[in-house]
């Protein structure tokens, strides 16, 4: 794990990591998680943290986002708008790619998106009201090196 990922604070309805929460998880999908992605959730599954902040190139620019909140993997019975069966299904819904799952909102209406189709799960962004998607990071490690505490 990333020696920059301080968490903060837990999701309200957020359970305890579960292995087998991922397994059915990971079926559902017919693959596995990155392997990073999967020692995140391990670590704290969801929630807030404290280096938040990550840049994204957006029409040939740099912009600030963040990360707000990781979302947490629990039961497939659990109802909680961040839990990743409700998210996927939200994404999927609304004709997202089977290849991207929604791991985390970015406080502005998009998401952060996990490219389950890439062994080192690439991350892209979403954004709220285009619907525009953008490369964060080509590795979720990778991304997870990029985090920064927001700058006042």
């Amino acid at each position: 794990m990333a020696a920059n990922v301080h968490w903060i604070d837990r999701l309200r309805d957020a359970v305890p990591f579960e292995l087998s929460a991922l397994r059915q998880f990971e079926a559902s999908l017919g693959r596995p998680l990155p392997g990073a992605y999967v020692k995140l959730l391990q670590q704290q599954n969801g929630g807030y943290i404290q280096n938040c902040m990550f840049s994204v190139k957006i029409d040939g620019g740099s912009e600030l986002s963040t990360v707000d909140p990781f979302y947490f993997l629990g039961p497939s019975s659990n109802r909680s708008t961040y839990n990743l069966w409700n998210c996927l299904a939200l994404w999927r819904r609304n004709g997202g790619s089977l290849d991207l799952i929604p791991i985390a909102g970015d406080g502005m209406g998009g998401e952060l998106l996990l490219n389950i189709a890439s062994e080192t799960g690439s991350v892209l962004m979403v954004q709220g009201e285009s619907n525009e998607v953008h490369l964060v990071a080509p590795s979720f490690d990778e991304f997870l090196t990029q985090l920064h505490m927001p700058r006042d």
